[in-house]
């Protein structure tokens, strides 16, 4: 990996953690107005009100106490490595590629505002279907599945979860978002014969803090519902449902931020009411015999279930 790739990521770190804090920030004003508009028992108490955003019980889990760990362990190290392998190999200019292949395209449109937001929609699209289908692969491919367990083995929802994945999972889940949105910007550019502009990028990033606020309640224990939004963007009481330990939830609501390629392909479940269900792998490896307890474990133990599979199948 090229030094100043690193270098690079890490002189942006304290922007970084700026933007994290911003994101819990975002996620306990969300928590605060679901509890007060939407919470049936609840109480005009801030600190009842806080007390249903940071249950007690669930941040003393026992698999909450590695989401922690972990947590800070990758927004210091695993993270800004990725990011930097990334933008080392994975750096795409698809436009150009298909300029030199079939010769450069007359513009289509003028630049404005209106090719900028189809520029950004069709980058954010391809971004989030290069999400689903690295998902999908996670959970088919047996020995994926043996890295993306960890991110499901953990038995209650906290915010400290929406961290929690392998660092090989955070390279096999950006390099599908790195390559699906430069391949679909890419194709894009090429056939309406205009340049990335500014506006894209900047929306973007916006959007992206957004969701990624989104991503922290998709992994807490808060029902919260989009109503007919669902359909499109995959709220987080359809995310709590893919980590849901009954097989009638196995391999369910796969999308990132948005829910429609579950839609169309089958994938999407929805629940009735406030559907009563355990977080977890399965049945056989919940409570005692959870096997990510540890955060040794939670490094580790993906090689040593990666090789039971290979040997049982050598």
């Amino acid at each position: 990996m090229p030094l100043h790739a690193l270098q690079a990521v890490y002189a942006h770190m304290s922007d970084a953690l700026m933007t994290d804090a911003i994101l819990v920030t975002g996620f306990v004003l969300i928590g605060l107005g679901f509890y007060f508009l939407f919470e049936p028992e609840r109480r005009p108490s801030l600190r009842a009100a806080l007390g249903h955003v940071f249950p007690r019980d669930l941040f003393l889990h026992r698999t909450s106490r590695v989401d922690i760990l972990h947590f800070f362990l990758a927004i210091g190290l695993w993270i800004p490595v990725v990011s930097a392998l990334i933008t080392a190999f994975l750096t795409m200019n698809v436009q150009s590629v298909l300029t030199g292949w079939f010769g450069a395209r007359a513009p289509l449109v003028e630049a404005g505002w209106a090719i900028g937001i189809a520029q950004f929609a069709v980058i954010f699209v391809s971004r989030d279907f290069g999400t689903y289908v690295g998902h999908i692969l996670l959970h088919k491919v047996p020995y994926l599945w043996s890295i993306h367990r960890t991110h499901h083995s953990a038995e209650v929802l906290t915010f400290f979860t929406s961290a929690r994945a392998h660092p090989l999972e955070y390279l096999h889940a950006q390099s599908f978002i790195a390559v699906f949105g430069a391949l679909g910007g890419g194709v894009f550019l090429y056939l309406t014969g205009t340049s990335l502009a500014a506006a894209p990028v900047a929306i973007l990033i916006a959007v992206g803090i957004f969701f990624e606020t989104f991503g922290l309640a998709q992994h807490s224990h808060l029902p919260i519902s989009f109503g007919k939004l669902d359909y499109v963007i995959l709220a987080p009481v359809l995310h709590q449902i893919h980590h849901s330990a009954e097989p009638r939830h196995r391999d369910k609501n796969l999308g990132g931020q948005l829910s429609v390629f579950d839609w169309l392909f089958g994938t999407i479940y929805v629940p009735q009411g406030r559907e009563a269900y355990r977080w977890g792998l399965n049945d056989r490896e919940l409570g005692e015999n959870n096997p990510h307890v540890r955060l040794r474990d939670f490094y580790f133990e993906p090689a040593a279930h990666a090789w039971r599979l290979l040997t049982r199948r050598g």
